[in-house]
């Protein structure tokens, strides 16, 4: 997931991670089986990313429609190397 968050700093990243992983956690507990993994800033970028494993992307676009959490792209992504 994908937020352009202009003038971004990590003050603001961290904030944004703590309503995210916030409703991921909700999410979950609600049976959408969603997972934190990570997420990062891309600070001279002002874009802010996250990764967050699903059982269905479904439950991530839930997350912007439903959860009022606002993400500018959402991509599936599949891991490559783990633990590298």
């Amino acid at each position: 997931m994908e937020k352009y968050v202009p003038q971004l700093d990590e003050k603001t990243a961290r904030a944004i991670s703590s309503r995210f992983r916030a409703a991921v956690s909700r999410r979950d507990a609600r049976g959408d089986t969603l997972r934190w993994i990570r997420s990062f800033a891309l600070l001279g970028e002002e874009t802010y990313c996250c990764i967050i494993a699903a059982s269905d992307i479904e439950h991530i676009a839930q997350l912007n429609e439903q959860d009022d959490l606002e993400y500018d792209h959402l991509v599936e992504v599949v891991a490559l190397d783990h633990g590298l």
